[in-house]
């Protein structure tokens, strides 16, 4: 049985960025985890799939239909912005849903579409931040 699901994002985001005529890096089925009931961690959809075989994954667009500037492979989870999108959209979401048998588990991964990039930095700022002697460091636009 199939206790909850979470999407574990590049670099662990909560959510994915996109700019208009572009499309996100990666699909979003390998980033998909599901935990079973009774267990202690979460497994890699694939992984699931391969122990439960007639298990299911399925991309759909919550907030927006298809055709007007967002497309989505329902099967691998990739997300294109045309150049042309409204420019009324500025986020949706997409909901990722496994299935298995007669249960049906679903989550919900947030995209912004942003029209440009004015600036690129690193962050935290060098130096600011101490993690266990490490300083971690990642790449924010705006």
């Amino acid at each position: 049985m199939i206790e909850s699901l979470k999407w574990i994002g590049q670099y662990e985001g909560k959510d994915i960025h996109l700019l208009a005529n572009n499309q996100s890096n990666n699909p979003l089925s390998p980033e998909v985890y599901v935990a079973e009931t009774g267990a202690t961690h979460y497994t890699r959809f694939n992984a699931f799939k391969t122990a439960n075989p007639t298990a299911t994954l399925q991309f759909s667009l919550v907030s927006l239909d298809n055709g007007i500037g967002v497309t989505l492979n329902q099967n691998t989870g990739v997300v294109t912005v045309d150049p042309t999108v409204n420019a009324n959209v500025r986020n949706f979401i997409v909901a990722a849903t496994v299935t298995l048998g007669a249960e049906t588990k679903t989550l919900h991964i947030r995209f912004h579409v942003h029209r440009s990039v004015t600036s690129a930095w690193l962050s935290p700022r060098a130096g600011t931040t101490d993690f266990n002697g490490q300083q971690p460091r990642f790449f924010e636009v705006k």
